[in-house]
């Protein structure tokens, strides 16, 4: 079979030649041969102008840029006005710490000689009675400001001792607190505020001076081991110059008023929202040089030490419960989960945004300048490569910007409204502040700040993440459209083709 073809001849669609109505065909059988001749074939090459969807997907992405770079700069721009209450933040992490500690339900003194032969029983563990928080490098003067040295920086160190002897702590670490909920199989309730399993003791709450012998001696003083029903258990020994603080960066003051001007954490006095004198009870005190000397704080080391240190400055031994809310029907709901989760979740939200903002400004920032110089200078001969690919170049940055923006935003909503998220936390601190289910004054001042700080956040941005969440799913939509119908209308089957390119078609005609 053999096909007779005319050679095709190159049109544009301005000047179309004549083609045949009808084709001649011609059956010729010669010697078992068949020849068809379908007469003469025409392929037509068309260059289109430009079509407009060319135009819509190149401009579609830049117009979502410039909406996206507004939204987060407004964020980026009002947020800093918000400042972010570090210090409320710590309070309530101290609080946490305290309130996830395990409670004590027994302790044992030993001798420093006893101890080093037996050590603590089992199920016991050594006590931590404090930390010495260290020494930073510098140089220190004398109180007159001369003879100025130099001083290596020290590490923070345990406290074990007191008054030559240690102390053996059990802790129940299978205790669950109540949070006005009714105690689980296998368990009994101590009081309102905790459950143990139900061959184990109840915890101690409080340890009271007697003047007999007495269940455990601190110092010179003895004490008769309580387990009140009505308190919360005990859960640490601490040493310091008073309460501690509220606000786990500072230390309270001595006596004297006078501290290590290298001091890591100096004893500079509590801010102000004061202490945790309201859940301390004080067993012991002694001299500060004493207590640092017999555990083995080299503080001889450190140039003009003991003349800030006076001989007067005295270090407290201190026993702190738990914090106990107030026996109310608003607050039962409640629980102490809230110190941590308040601070958390808006911590986490902040750090969100500063570390996404100025990141995702400055891609859109980038992407707009370059889509605006490259069309400006398409014919630039320098720039070819680039001219060429410039509708690729730039949905592509709008596409990563979209992606980044719906992983931004998804995690700020997810944060703001889920079930545990910001919103509902801020209702609780709401009911949590107004009905005072607390008496640590402290405490609740940091609450209001996280309070007053989060609903800031999220009610001033809230519109805007939203905004820009859903215009992202609705560019991705409509440009996946335009992709289609680019595609389709395109004889090349191609898409992101630049809309100053011609479109070049091809037909065959008979």
């Amino acid at each position: 079979m053999k096909l007779a073809m005319a050679p095709y001849r190159r049109r544009s669609s301005k000047s179309l030649q004549e083609v045949p109505s009808n084709a001649d065909f011609e059956r010729q059988q010669s010697n078992g041969s068949l020849r068809i001749d379908p007469g003469p074939i025409n392929i037509e090459v068309r260059e289109n102008n430009t079509k407009i969807v060319d135009w819509i997907v190149l401009i579609t992405p830049i117009c979502y840029t410039l909406v996206i770079l507004f939204l987060i700069s407004w964020i980026y721009i009002t947020t800093p006005q918000i400042r972010y209450p570090y210090i409320a933040h710590n309070i309530l992490q101290r609080a946490h710490k305290i309130q996830s500690m395990y409670p004590i339900i027994d302790i044992i003194e030993f001798s420093q000689f006893s101890y080093h032969i037996r050590g603590c029983p089992p199920d016991f563990e050594e006590a931590t009675l404090g930390i010495w928080e260290g020494i930073e490098n510098g140089n220190v003067c004398d109180r007159s400001n001369k003879n100025c040295e130099s001083v290596q920086s020290m590490e923070a160190q345990r406290l074990r001792f007191w008054k030559q002897k240690l102390y053996c702590i059990k802790y129940d670490k299978t205790a669950q607190w109540r949070n006005g909920n009714q105690c689980q199989k296998q368990y009994k309730a101590c009081s309102s505020y905790i459950c143990v399993k139900q061959q184990l003791q109840c915890p101690i709450t409080d340890l009271q001076s007697i003047h007999q012998q007495g269940d455990i001696q601190f110092g010179k003083n003895q004490y008769r081991i309580v387990r009140d029903e009505r308190q919360t258990p005990l859960l640490f020994f601490n040493i310091s110059a008073s309460s501690t603080c509220l606000n786990l960066n500072d230390q309270p003051q001595f006596k004297s008023k006078e501290y290590y001007p290298l001091s890591k954490y100096p004893e500079s006095g509590c801010d102000q929202f004061g202490d945790y004198t309201s859940i301390t009870n004080s067993l012991d005190s002694g001299m500060v040089l004493e207590i640092l000397k017999e555990n083995d704080i080299l503080f001889e080391q450190l140039p003009h030490f003991e003349e800030y240190v006076q001989n007067t400055d005295e270090y407290q031994l201190q026993a702190l419960r738990s914090i106990k809310l107030n026996e109310m029907v608003q607050c039962n709901k409640l629980n102490t989960e809230i110190f941590n989760n308040s601070s958390k979740k808006s911590f986490r939200i902040t750090r969100i945004m500063r570390r996404n903002n100025l990141p995702l400004i400055t891609g859109c920032v980038i992407l707009i300048l370059f889509s605006i110089v490259t069309i400006k200078f398409h014919n630039n001969k320098y720039l070819t490569f680039i001219n060429k690919r410039i509708t690729m170049i730039v949905n592509i940055g709008a596409a990563i910007i979209m992606i980044v923006t719906l992983i931004y935003s998804s995690f700020f909503l997810y944060d703001v409204l889920a079930s545990n998220g910001l919103k509902q936390i801020n209702d609780n601190l709401d009911v949590f502040i107004q009905n005072q289910c607390i008496n640590i004054k402290g405490i609740l001042m940091a609450l209001d700040q996280i309070h007053q700080y989060s609903f800031k956040i999220y009610n001033s941005n809230l519109s805007l993440i939203y905004a820009a969440f859903i215009g992202s799913i609705i560019y991705l939509i409509v440009q996946s459209l335009l992709y289609i119908i680019q595609y389709i209308s395109s004889n090349t089957q191609v898409i992101c083709q630049n809309p100053w390119s011609s479109r070049v078609n091809y037909e065959i005609r008979y």
